[in-house]
């Protein structure tokens, strides 16, 4: 969790140095948003997924994703493969937030949730 939460706002801010070394700053608002429909959008589509295919093989293909994704970003040359990567990184971080919510939920008892 602290790690989710630790790569949630360093992110955020060092988006915006990304975003100005590529001389599109002005793009940061449109990022923002677009990340949080990204976000919201990915998260039903991943969970069906995760219906057919299985929770544990969903949140494996969503930390690969998450894993490459930030690699995309690291070796970007230009604004296009880093949004390229930052959406990809959108979608496995959406799907992984939800996976861990579903398996929890599969675990623990409706009667234990409270």
């Amino acid at each position: 969790m602290f790690t989710r939460e630790l790569d949630n706002s360093t992110t955020g801010i060092y988006s915006t140095y990304i975003v100005s070394e590529f001389g599109a700053l002005s793009i940061t608002g449109t990022l923002g948003t677009a990340s949080t429909i990204v976000y919201a959008i990915a998260m039903l589509p991943i969970a069906k997924v995760s219906d057919i295919i299985g929770r544990g093989y969903t949140l494996a293909a969503l930390l690969v994703m998450y894993i490459v994704a930030y690699i995309v970003t690291a070796l970007a040359s230009g604004l296009n493969s880093y949004l390229a990567g930052a959406v990809l990184c959108w979608i496995s971080k959406s799907g992984i937030n939800i996976m861990i919510n579903v398996i929890i939920s599969d675990i623990i008892s409706i009667r234990r949730r409270g």
